[in-house]
Order: C-alpha cells, then sequence, then structure tokens
C-alpha cells in the first residue's frame, strides 16, 4: 500500500499521515543540552552515553526510603 492509497483510505493528507508532534522538552532536559552545547560532538555523546548509564544505574537501585523500610520492618 502506497502512501497516497493510505491517505486516501484515512481520508487525510499525506502531509497529515507523516505529521508527527515534536517531543516533549523537560526542564532537566533542557538543562543538561545548556551544559554541552559547548562541547565538541564526540564528548556530547560521551557526556549523553555517562547520563544514560547513570540513569540505569539507578533506576536498578532501591530508593534510600525503602531501604530504611526494609530494615526497619526487618528489626523485632
Amino acid at each position: 500500500m502506497t502512501l497516497e492509497a493510505m491517505a486516501a483510505a484515512l481520508r487525510v493528507t499525506i502531509a497529515e499521515l507523516l505529521d508527527e508532534e515534536p517531543p516533549q522538552s523537560s526542564e532537566a532536559g533542557t538543562r543538561v543540552l545548556a551544559l554541552i552545547e559547548s562541547l565538541p560532538p564526540t564528548k556530547q555523546r560521551f557526556v549523553a552515553d555517562m547520563v544514560a548509564s547513570l540513569v540505569h544505574f539507578f533506576c536498578e537501585q532501591p530508593t534510600v526510603q525503602k531501604a530504611a523500610r526494609q530494615r526497619t520492618r526487618s528489626t523485632p
């Protein structure tokens, strides 16, 4: 099926079919971009990879509050 046929079947234009909302920006993302924009592209990618690694690390870690609750529950 072509884009033209799909657009016709959905009763929209090809432009509407291909239109995409821009990604939402966040305050944190804007801050990180502002911090790294003066770096060369290779260092920007390095920082982005490090941020991704930190996020994955922290997502796998129990929060301090959860750990404290677990300790208080297990103490008699």
